[in-house]
C-alpha cells in the first residue's frame, strides 16, 4: 500500500496580501488527510516545514520586499551555491531538512549532529565507547545536549538513533555503498511514531 507524506510550506512572503501562510492548514482542515486514507494510503503528516537563518539580503530596488525571507525559501528547496551543500541526497543542487549527517570525533565523548537546517547541535555522554570490535552495552550509549529534548542513541559502531519528543526516530550510519569513503554517519531513515518508514539510499558521493 502506497504511503503519503505530507508537508506545508507555509509561505507568505514575497506578495503584500497575507494569507498565503494559512495554505498548509487549510487543506487539512478541508480533510486532505482523509480523503487520502479514503483512496486506501497510509499517511504521515510531517507538520509545516520552517525557513533556516536568514542571511541579510539588500536590493536597490525599492519595489522588492520581504528578500531574506524569500530568498530563505529558495534555498530552502533549491540551494545555487553547492558549496553550502557538500551532500545532495535528493539529487544535484536539492538540499532538504533531511541532509542531515553526524560528526565523530573518534576517542571523544561528543558527537555533532548537523541538521538539514544547517543547525548544528554538540550531544555529549558520560559514558566511554567500547573499543573497535567490542559490542555496545544493552540499549546503547545515550548523549543529550542542553537546551535540544532529543536523545541521541549510539547503538553500535557508527550507528546513532536521534529520538525526537514526539516517538520519531532518525537513523544514522555508514551507507553501504560508501563503506571505507566515509567517517561521517549519515541519515539513512526516518520512523515515525506509528513505525512508517522513510529510507533514504546514498550513492557512493554520499
Amino acid at each position: 500500500m502506497p504511503h503519503c507524506i505530507l508537508i506545508g510550506a507555509p509561505v507568505d512572503d514575497g506578495q503584500r496580501v497575507p494569507g498565503c501562510v494559512m495554505g498548509p492548514q487549510a487543506y487539512r482542515v478541508a480533510g486532505i488527510g482523509a480523503a487520502i486514507r479514503d483512496l486506501g494510503h497510509g499517511l504521515s503528516d510531517w507538520g509545516d516545514a520552517a525557513l533556516p537563518a536568514l542571511a541579510d539580503e539588500t536590493c536597490a530596488n525599492p519595489a522588492v520586499h520581504s528578500l531574506p525571507q524569500v530568498m530563505g525559501w529558495g534555498r530552502y528547496t533549491y540551494w545555487r551555491d553547492l558549496m553550502n551543500s557538500p551532500r545532495k541526497p535528493f539529487g544535484e543542487k536539492w538540499a532538504f531538512k533531511y541532509d542531515s549527517y553526524l560528526m565523530v570525533t573518534p576517542g571523544s565523548t561528543q558527537v555533532q549532529v548537523k541538521d538539514g537546517d544547517g543547525r548544528i547541535e554538540m550531544f555529549i555522554t558520560p559514558t566511554q565507547r567500547p573499543p573497535s570490535g567490542q559490542p555496545y552495552p544493552s540499549g546503547g550509549i545515550s548523549y543529550s545536549c542542553d537546551g535540544d529534548f532529543r536523545t541521541l542513541v549510539e547503538t553500535a559502531e557508527h550507528t546513532y538513533q536521534l529520538i525526537h519528543q514526539d516517538g520519531t526516530i532518525y537513523h544514522y550510519g555508514i551507507p553501504l555503498a560508501m563503506a571505507g569513503n566515509s567517517a561521517a554517519p549519515l541519515l539513512l531513515s526516518i520512523e515515525d511514531p506509528h513505525h512508517h518508514t522513510l529510507n533514504i539510499t546514498h550513492n557512493a558521493q554520499g
